[in-house]
């Protein structure tokens, strides 16, 4: 029996990141696998951790300096130092946000499905990374040429890098929740089974 063909619109953004690798669907398996858009380095935990507190100790020494008479920026009305001050606030903001791995393309999906964007299973033993938020969820609301996709990780034991082209993870395209309603009532008429967790271990 013949799979039902939906086609799908995608714009590949080649002018932002170049030419970057097209989509494909594989005989084997119901996944297709998505690929950086662009070559990024990742920290691991350790290292940001690290940067983390070096940015902490320079942010708390510039606040402890209080120079009077100190010429101010014309560009912001504030002084040399608290413009050294929120620039390592600037920098510990940006350490603390997800990296976001830029997958190259933006997508229509069709009405009724959604996008469920997932590591693959090497990718961890390849890259040293997870997803930050264990599954991506795409709906169908999505689709415009700026709702570009990406893949957000962190590192874990060491520092990596990514290439372009790599694979790092995989998607799928499902229908989406059906309609449903709640309908509250005071038994639900049903044997339970034991409650959280009640099957044991092994």
């Amino acid at each position: 029996m013949t799979k039902e063909v939906i086609p799908i619109n995608i714009m590949y953004h080649d002018n932002k990141y170049g030419e970057v690798k097209r989509l494909e669907k594989i005989e084997i398996g119901n996944w297709i696998d998505v690929y950086a858009a662009k070559d990024i380095s990742i920290p691991s935990i350790e290292t940001v951790e690290k940067t983390r507190k070096e940015l902490i100790n320079e942010i708390n020494f510039y606040e402890k300096i209080a120079f009077s008479g100190i010429p101010l920026c014309p560009q912001n009305g504030l002084t040399f130092i608290e413009n050294v001050k929120n620039h390592f606030i600037g920098q510990l903001k940006e350490l603390e946000k997800p990296i976001l791995i830029p997958l190259g393309f933006s997508m229509e999906i069709p009405e009724g499905y959604e996008g469920l964007l997932l590591p693959r299973s090497s990718s961890f033993k390849h890259f040293n990374t997870i997803q930050t938020n264990s599954m991506g969820i795409i709906d169908e609301s999505y689709k415009g040429d700026n709702d570009e996709w990406f893949y957000p990780v962190i590192g874990v034991h060491k520092d990596t890098y990514i290439a372009k082209g790599d694979k790092i993870a995989q998607f799928r395209i499902q229908r989406s929740m059906p309609n449903v309603t709640f309908v509250e009532c005071l038994s639900l008429g049903n044997k339970d089974r034991g409650g959280h967790g009640s099957t044991g271990k092994k």
